[in-house]
């Protein structure tokens, strides 16, 4: 399998690779090519959207993940939960008998990942009002938008919010209690579920900052099987007080896995803070709809909203190709247990919202100067033909003179996603014209009969 990719998390199974170009054709930034009969992945290209996994009929293409063993090389582990892990189960599974499972795994403590949404959305709202910003400002929650942005749009890049995301806070916070009770840093181990190959790959090759207080991420779809037959087995929950909770305030921000839950979350975090400026903001999921948006975007048609919500996968994290239900179904899941949890919690003797002041809940959260990144992030010029403009015009007249004698069929057949992919691949030297059956049937009549048959 060789070392991890800095760029993404997708591998290939080679033995269940039948090189049908389902995935070539369907990958949404042109990323994978068939050579030799098998898939293959141009690194600098791959946005890490998952969406090969997804479309593959042969499931060859698997996501590097974690492992439970992976767990034995600490003395104390951690596990983050997202509130896309919590979307995979029936309301009939209470929150706490999902962690008592999870934890039943062999972790030590169990923090909520969206506990931490409402300090990104204090922080996203202070940076909104600052003279930093750059609108429309575009969230930073997906890595796969942001690996989009870096290809495809390169000038957007200011764009972006410089903003860690909650799960990184959540990490970062989980140690540092974790240390508090006695724990060496190196005897820590912190492990997210993540419910998407991006999401993986981010705690190796962070974006926009130099390391991740991660250690390692399970794939939900991996730990899923584990839990729910845990649920159907095990007896009243035991271990809670492993669980690390915030006051119920923060129970909120668990719409933060499905589209328009960090715009929701963001929007609470303005009016809890009395501001009577609205945020004009757009929300969308979905790797097509990005891609128009982000178009848009660089057009300067949506220079009137002040942030753009992105998702990579439909209906937000929950819609993640590493999940197991359906987007319909997880949204259900997710919205019922909001409705059980806020039900719940009014019954409780805990801390009510109520009870807590502004203040105190700020006091709670992470200062919006801790959350800010604390390196650039620099473009990927994957699709530049060359750093020489002299001899990019030159390719790129290449480019077009091959065209003309290509189908324009767009077929994928040569190995290539369409026809301009192939003339590319050819000027790039990593194809040739006969990869293109209707160019080889031409040769091989005008060799046979001596004719040259027309082009088409």
């Amino acid at each position: 399998m060789g070392d991890p990719s800095r760029f993404h998390s997708v591998f290939l199974e080679e033995d269940s690779c039948t090189g049908c170009t389902i995935c070539v054709t369907t990958c949404p930034v042109e990323a994978i090519r068939v050579r030799n009969g098998k898939a293959r992945i141009l690194e600098e290209r791959c946005i890490d959207c998952g969406e090969c996994i997804r479309r593959c009929p042969n499931r060859a293409k698997r996501a590097l993940a974690s492992s439970l063993v992976a767990t034995e090389n600490f003395k104390h582990n951690i596990i983050l939960v997202p509130p896309s892990f919590y979307a995979q189960f029936d309301k009939k599974y209470s929150s706490s008998a999902i962690q008592n499972a999870l934890l039943s795994l062999g972790f030590d403590r169990l923090f909520n990942v969206s506990d931490y949404a409402f300090d990104v959305s204090f922080a996203t709202r202070e940076y909104l009002k600052s003279e930093k910003a750059v609108y429309p400002v575009i969230s930073s929650s997906c890595p796969t938008v942001i690996k989009l942005i870096q290809i495809r749009f390169p000038s957007l890049i200011d764009n972006i919010l410089p903003i860690l995301p909650p799960v990184e806070l959540a990490a970062i916070d989980a140690r540092k209690k974790a240390v508090e009770e006695g724990f060496s840093n190196e005897q820590v181990g912190v492990f997210f579920l993540s419910p998407c190959p991006a999401k993986i790959t981010v705690p190796r090759y962070p974006l926009g900052y130099e390391s991740s207080a991660i250690n390692g991420v399970f794939s939900i779809s991996e730990i899923y099987l584990q839990v729910i037959s845990c649920l159907k087995t095990q007896a009243k929950p035991d271990s809670l007080s492993k669980v690390c909770k915030r006051p119920d305030f923060f129970n909120q921000a668990i719409v933060w896995g499905m589209s328009d839950g960090e715009s929701d979350t963001l929007q609470k975090s303005v009016d809890l803070q009395k501001d009577k400026t609205q945020v004009h903001w757009l929300s969308c999921d979905g790797i097509n709809h990005v891609l128009q948006v982000l178009e848009a975007v660089e057009e300067g048609i949506l220079n009137d909203f002040d942030f753009i919500e992105m998702s990579a996968c439909s209906g937000g994290c929950i819609g993640g190709v590493l999940a197991v239900e359906s987007v319909p179904v997880a949204h259900a899941n997710l919205r019922q247990r909001v409705v059980r949890e806020n039900i719940l919690s009014e019954q409780s003797t805990e801390t009510k919202t109520s009870s807590l002041s502004f203040d105190e809940i700020r006091k709670i959260m992470f200062d919006p100067k801790d959350c800010y990144w604390t390196q650039l992030i620099e473009p990927r010029p994957a699709l530049l033909l060359s750093e020489d403009f002299a001899k990019a015009r030159r390719m790129l007249s290449e480019i077009d003179s091959i065209l003309t004698e290509l189908p324009a069929l767009n077929c994928g057949a040569c190995g290539s996603p369409n026809c301009r992919a192939l003339a590319e691949d050819i000027v790039r030297h990593r194809a040739k014209k006969e990869d293109c059956i209707h160019i080889l049937k031409r040769q091989y009549e005008q060799f046979l009969f001596g004719k040259k048959k027309s082009k088409r």
